[in-house]
């Protein structure tokens, strides 16, 4: 059994092993345990990746555009969604969003959707959203707007009574005529509608 490897030994082993040869192939090339081989190389320190080294290096390379969809879209859509449109695992995606802080009232927090209804932490109306809901309260739903501006539906008809926002009366075309026709404006008294 051969115990020091020579200089050309050492060589030999360093060119299969830039090859990719694996440890069995080196042994049977020359002549050598499979574990004599492996000892040797990690002497060498001529490493293989690891599982964790392979992930890593697989790992996804978020770019500045990606963090920036994130930040604008991960209130109002789902994380299923969002991990769809970005070409990436659901877990990589809760990830990589759980591990991005914002400030909200001066305070750093992450974007979890759970952290910014804990107590202590009030959400603000932007500009932006003040006017979407001046220009959407009359015609559209709460529960809509609320989806778009980021805030629960009991906010956003607190904030519209606030701001003395009022709904639109848009009669459908089978509601009742109007009362003109069937009241007399002068005596208050019902009259028939012919």
């Amino acid at each position: 059994m051969k115990e020091h490897y020579t200089d050309s030994e050492v060589r030999q082993l360093q060119v299969l092993f830039d090859q990719k040869k694996t440890d069995a192939e080196i042994a049977a090339i020359m002549g050598r345990p499979v574990s004599g081989i492996k000892s040797k190389r990690q002497t060498l320190r001529l490493l293989r990746p690891t599982i964790v080294d392979i992930k890593k290096s697989k790992a996804h390379k978020w770019k500045d555009w990606e963090e920036l969809f994130i930040r604008n879209y991960w209130r109002t859509k789902s994380d299923r969604w969002m991990a769809k449109k970005l070409g990436v695992s659901l877990a990589v995606y809760k990830a990589k969003r759980r591990s991005m802080t914002t400030y909200v009232d001066g305070r750093r927090c992450r974007l979890d959707k759970g952290c910014f209804h804990k107590k202590g932490i009030r959400q603000t109306w932007t500009y932006n959203q003040e006017q979407f809901l001046i220009e959407h309260y009359p015609t559209q739903s709460a529960k809509d707007i609320a989806r778009f501006v980021g805030h629960s539906r009991q906010a956003v008809i607190k904030k519209a009574n606030t701001m003395g926002l009022k709904k639109a009366y848009f009669p459908c075309p089978n509601s009742y005529p109007p009362i003109e026709n069937y009241y007399n404006s002068q005596t208050f008294t019902p009259t028939l509608i012919q």
